[in-house]
């Protein structure tokens, strides 16, 4: 999966998505991550959320999530889409 491919159709400003939409606000990665969500290629996952543990591919992909070690997603009523990265330092096994 390209996720420059992905990105292509959002206009982006100070690393966030200002088209009009489901992701609007959100983080440039959202997109990207929610692709993958929703091929179930999650970490963890259900029917609201999606969790990814991050790796040095994820990192060199989205630099702003250097420092982080999760991307958190989950879904509103309305189907906005909202992520956010953390440092959560115990990876389970």
């Amino acid at each position: 999966m390209d996720p420059l491919a992905i990105l292509q159709g959002y206009q982006v400003e100070h690393g966030r998505i200002v088209d009009p939409g489901r992701y609007r606000g959100e983080p440039a990665y959202t997109p990207y991550f929610h692709r993958m969500w929703m091929e179930q290629l999650a970490d963890q996952q259900d029917c609201d959320s999606g969790v990814f543990w991050l790796h040095e591919g994820d990192w060199q992909l989205f630099p702003d999530l250097v420092g982080s070690t999760q991307v958190i997603l989950f879904t509103d009523e309305s189907g906005h889409v909202t992520a956010y990265a953390q440092d959560h330092t115990e990876r389970p096994d």
